[in-house]
């Protein structure tokens, strides 16, 4: 299983507390998502963990859109509802102590 976070340090920390999935990122931040080779990721079961603020959601949305027309299972993690900050992501949750 692959996880995809908005950066590296997310990415580092998803790959802490899941370690039993690959951890990748992008170049660019939310709005270059279409900039990276998502190819890579045919077929593969992957959960997009988005920051928590409307530019990463909607940039999870087009991932997971890109990614399920390369037949990729895709999860997005929810954040509704949240009470967390905005823009908090996995290396906030590791920090929290996740």
């Amino acid at each position: 299983p692959v996880i995809i976070a908005e950066g590296c340090k997310a990415a580092d920390a998803a790959a802490k507390l899941l370690p039993d999935h690959v951890a990748v990122s992008w170049p660019g931040g939310s709005k270059a998502e279409h900039l990276a080779y998502w190819e890579a990721l045919k077929s593969r079961t992957v959960t997009i963990w988005p920051d928590n603020d409307k530019p990463g959601i909607e940039a999870a949305k087009r991932i997971g859109q890109r990614l399920e027309a390369l037949e990729a299972v895709v999860s997005i993690v929810d954040l509704a509802g949240l009470d967390e900050a905005a823009g908090w992501d996995a290396a906030d949750a590791l920090a929290a102590g996740w």
